[in-house]
């Protein structure tokens, strides 16, 4: 609806995990590379947290594209089945092709075979368990038993659990899994600099020429969204709807601040995920750091 007015290619916020707008922030660049680098150095069990929007199933595609553009197998499992079988059997199916069998040995059976036959090749076996803070425990034990795998001494496949940060407790309480983690990372939410360079990134990958948002209303969306890249994705397209409909030049604090009105009416707890509300404004002497006014003029 709005690109032509703001003379754009395609929507530059939406919520789908397009890896051509992926945005290598401090804290994903240090999370993919230590992410490869224990695949690499054969660790068979990581995990990687962080708050809800700050992109970890964004980064475990990113993940996920360039093991396979090297050909390595790869078992993607978004939300995992509460029953172990379940969980068993779509692993198996991503790896072998086949979800073929009785019960818990034939499948793990399948999935041995095909995991040392890639070992053969020369190509890492991963399977990537995203969401995995409502992992249940009967799920996890199956998950220390693919950890476990190896031939030769080396790892036969490298499991990579994403979730809340609630999900370390789940598996600190859980020492037969939690004693097999090699590595973690953990997300943070973007700073004042980088929401900058991440909303630049996603308009010139739309199709932008030029500065779209004013300072003054970048401040406004860093205070409201806390460097969160989802609330950061919502609260900019609302921007550019609302200016579209303005016929704004640019999106200057007014625009931004109907946006996060419209946004607030539908995610009441929005400021807990967060830095805070429309009143929460940036200090002028560190532009980094938001703080909190009684009233916003």
């Amino acid at each position: 609806m709005y690109l032509d007015h703001w003379k754009l290619v395609r929507r530059p916020f939406e919520s789908r995990n397009d890896l051509a707008f992926f945005f290598f922030s401090k804290t994903h660049q240090e999370a993919l590379v230590r992410l490869l680098y224990g695949i690499g150095s054969g660790r068979s069990l990581s995990v990687l947290t962080g708050d809800y929007g700050t992109g970890k199933t964004f980064l475990m595609s990113k993940l996920k594209k360039d093991l396979q553009d090297f050909g390595h197998p790869i078992a993607w499992i978004a939300h995992p089945p509460s029953d172990p079988m379940d969980f068993l059997r779509q692993v198996s199916l991503e790896l072998s092709g086949s979800a073929a069998g009785s019960g818990r040995l034939d499948w793990i059976f399948r999935i041995t075979e095909a995991t040392k036959e890639a070992a053969h090749q020369g190509l890492e076996t991963v399977v990537l368990i995203d969401d995995g803070s409502f992992t249940q425990g009967e799920v996890f034990r199956e998950v220390a038993h693919l950890a476990s795998l190896e031939e030769n001494g080396r790892a036969l496949v490298h499991v990579m659990i994403a979730g809340a940060p609630t999900l370390r407790a789940e598996l600190a309480a859980r020492p037969f899994v939690s004693q097999r983690i090699e590595l973690s990372s953990e997300l943070s939410r973007l700073d004042f600099s980088e929401v900058v360079g991440y909303i630049e990134h996603r308009l010139r990958v739309a199709g932008s020429s030029r500065a779209i948002f004013a300072d003054s209303a970048l401040r406004r969306i860093f205070a409201y969204t806390g460097g969160v890249p989802r609330l950061i994705n919502a609260i900019c397209d609302l921007a550019l709807l609302v200016g579209f409909m303005e016929r704004a030049e640019a999106i200057e604090a007014p625009i931004v601040r109907e946006a996060i009105t419209e946004h607030a009416q539908f995610n009441p707890r929005a400021h807990v995920t967060g830095s805070g509300t429309d009143s929460a404004l940036l200090s002028p002497e560190d532009p980094r750091e938001p703080r909190s006014l009684g009233t916003d003029t």
